[in-house]
């Protein structure tokens, strides 16, 4: 049997064999028949095959590595130590080896084993997996300074290092179009990518941290995960030894969870853990709305400051030159700032709109009564829930549209279409508001007028002028007009309603502004809608907007855009999807 050696950890190793065998550094194995149940022919096969050569990484902190003494450490290590000691097995890591000559090895059957890899369909031609017992999260790196990406997705096209031999190599060439740059060692790579050789490194992010603060490369970064999934670090045996396989999965087996906890305080320092209570959801539905709503407002408005305060250091920046290097410093962090709420808004998205679209599912199928009876109480106090749900919804769904627009990851979709079938599809739109009060709608539109742009997003900002001339308009007449101007093509919406002063003009379409100190009518909405035409009319159709307005007589809203829009898609960059009209 094998034995623990005693060294600088061997506190560690008593606190195992106090687990493995009831008393403090017992030195003595047990028996295999009294460690675990093996069958004879696993008996016989340990008997005659007892020394098992392992091909070790010698540099995947903390999961295996050799130390400055050139001895095998790290977290497959210890398992090592426990099945040896438990199965009879000889398990001996085979010396002076770099990772690929260890691939290369075990493909020509000079090595039995590989203690701590991940699983791939490539290994699996010549490699038979134990079950999983470490567990490691797959992550890219990239310079500090490298745009804001969401995936792996994001890095197509781009130069990706990655260590030869490794899961993660497997992973780009079998579930990516990626073809990545190979290196030998984890340091050669992100080596690499520190001094600008390649622009992204794939690697787990334990091994990846670890090396980052050992070589002091300050210029990189984790910059997104590669993949959601938690992976699996697994014993790999030859095809040709398949009892081996049972034996180890017995030896993993017989590891309890106390011992596993040990291993782990050994060798990991920090745990994270994540959950969410569904029960809590509903309980507390509407005070979440309310956080999230909160939230979500305070999000978009420090967004607006920021970049406020950033144009202001700038110009102060140009006129106070004794001040330039502090005012560098400040821009970058605020730079970093905003960087870091463009993540949170990514991540949390799904978040936010799952629960919200469960509340919206399940409440709408009780108001159905699907699920039984209402009496009125319950059901005035159900649509409420409902409505609110929805207007959070929308209002996540424009927060982060517009966050998306400022960033400018954007993509658009031009299409050739005649102007007059948007404007008809408008004016249906709004036909019901129309109709409860006492206006009419005329429009004067040639048919022949045809525009090549984002079919989509000029509808958009034409049903946004529209919806908010009827939601103003108590009376009179309603209407569109377009007008061909050779190159460009120009629609203005003209109204009869309350109108706006001129003073109020100037903040029109700034977000959060809503006119409303002169309103006679009872309107809702977020302040965004005017905001977000005017992006969309000015950062994606490459147009401009314009207003004429009188007050209490009524305002003119126009748009002109290019008939042959110049815009062009980025691979790999997020579309924005409006989802719904946003009114003021």
């Amino acid at each position: 049997m094998a034995e623990f050696k005693k060294d600088s950890s061997s506190i560690y190793y008593e606190a195992l064999n106090r687990h493995i065998y009831g008393k403090p550094g017992n030195s003595e194995s047990k028996s295999v028949s009294e460690a675990i149940h093996l069958t004879e022919a696993e008996k016989d096969r340990i008997r005659k095959h007892r020394t098992i050569r392992l091909g070790i990484d010698p540099e995947f902190v903390p999961f295996e590595y050799r130390d400055a003494q050139g001895k095998y450490q790290g977290i497959s290590s210890d398992y090592v130590k426990i099945i040896n000691d438990r199965t009879g097995l000889n398990m001996q890591a085979v010396d002076n080896l770099s990772w690929k000559k260890v691939i290369e090895r075990i493909k020509n059957k000079e090595i039995d084993v590989l203690p701590c890899v991940g699983e791939t369909e490539e290994r699996k031609e010549y490699l038979n997996f134990s079950k999983p017992y470490a567990h490691y999260q797959r992550v890219i790196i990239m310079l500090s300074d490298a745009p804001f990406i969401a995936g792996i997705k994001d890095i197509q096209g781009k130069k990706v290092g990655v260590q030869a031999g490794s899961s993660h190599e497997g992973f780009l060439k079998e579930q990516t179009a990626i073809t990545p740059i190979t290196y030998p060692t984890l340091q050669e790579g992100l080596m690499a990518l520190s001094g600008g050789q390649i622009e992204a490194f794939v690697a787990n992010i334990a091994s990846a941290s670890y090396w980052i603060r050992k070589l002091n490369l300050t210029n990189l970064k984790v910059a997104a995960q590669a993949s959601f999934e938690i992976f699996s670090l697994r014993f790999a045996v030859r095809k040709d030894f398949p009892e081996l396989v049972s034996i180890i999965n017995k030896g993993l087996n017989s590891i309890s969870p106390e011992e596993e906890q040990e291993i782990q305080r050994r060798w990991v320092t920090v745990e994270y853990k994540t959950g969410v209570d569904p029960n809590i959801i509903w309980k507390y539905v509407l005070y979440v709305s309310s956080g999230l709503l909160l939230v979500l407002s305070f999000i978009l408005f420090w967004n607006y400051r920021l970049k406020k305060e950033i144009s202001i250091r700038e110009k102060a920046e140009l006129e106070l030159e004794k001040h330039a290097y502090e005012l560098e410093k400040a821009n970058e962090r605020l730079k970093e700032l905003d960087h870091l709420k463009n993540m949170f808004i990514a991540s949390v998205s799904h978040e936010l709109r799952t629960p919200l679209n469960s509340i919206i599912g399940f409440t709408g199928i009780i108001l159905k009564g699907m699920t039984g009876e209402l009496n009125p109480k319950q059901k005035d106090q159900l649509s409420r829930v409902y409505s609110c749900a929805n207007h959070l919804l929308g209002l996540i769904t424009d927060v982060i549209d517009i966050s998306k627009i400022e960033a400018g990851r954007i993509d658009v979709y031009p299409k050739q279409f005649r102007v007059i079938e948007i404007i008809q599809e408008a004016i249906t739109s709004v036909q019901p508001q129309v109709q409860a009060k006492s206006l009419t709608i005329e429009s004067d539109v040639p048919e022949d007028i045809i525009v090549n742009t984002d079919r989509k997003r000029f509808q958009q900002c034409i049903l946004n002028y529209l919806s908010n001339a009827v939601k103003y308009s108590e009376k009179g007449t309603i209407k569109i007009v377009a007008r061909d101007l050779g190159e460009q093509v120009e629609v203005r919406v003209s109204d009869t309603g309350i109108g706006i002063s001129q003073a109020d003009i100037q903040r029109l379409f700034e977000p959060f502004e809503r006119i409303d100190s002169h309103l006679r009518v009872k309107a809702g909405g977020t302040g965004l809608g005017l905001y977000l035409t005017r992006k969309i009319a000015q950062e994606l159709l490459k147009g401009d907007i314009s207003v004429e307005s009188e007050l209490n007589k009524g305002s003119v809203f126009g748009i002109t855009i290019r008939k042959d829009a110049e815009v062009k898609n980025e691979t790999g960059i997020w579309s924005l999807k409006i989802m719904k009209t946003i009114w003021n």
